[in-house]
């Protein structure tokens, strides 16, 4: 009977294991015109409360369920326009490095007047 029970537990442990599955998505983040490292941009699944943030030097992992692999993932940084990708098309592919561009506003002219 004890015998069963172990086979019976292994079984399902196995089994929940592969329903499981994960997946790992790790990157560099690099900004396209100076191809330095972006520094602690945020790295979220879209409509979920699952993401992290790039190390100082643009570095990130995410582990992503296979349940989870037709959402997309958005990264964001202050100063840069935001990226989204297709996390299917990240887990196959196995990029090393992502890029992200900066995000240029012209702002308006400013006169400065002195009064005395």
């Amino acid at each position: 009977m004890f015998i069963q029970k172990v086979i019976i537990f292994l079984l399902l442990n196995c089994i929940f294991s592969f329903v499981n599955a994960q997946n790992n998505i790790s990157a560099i983040l690099y900004d396209s015109e100076t191809k330095s490292p972006v520094s602690y941009a945020n790295i979220g699944i879209i409509e979920m409360n699952t993401g992290t943030v790039s190390d100082l030097d643009g570095n990130f992992s995410l582990s992503i369920p296979d349940s989870l692999l037709n959402l997309d993932l958005s990264i964001s940084k202050i100063r840069y326009e935001t990226s989204v990708f297709n996390i299917r098309q990240l887990t196959q592919n196995k990029h090393d490095s992502l890029s992200l561009n900066p995000k240029v506003k012209e702002l308006q002219e400013v006169n400065i007047i002195s009064k005395k």
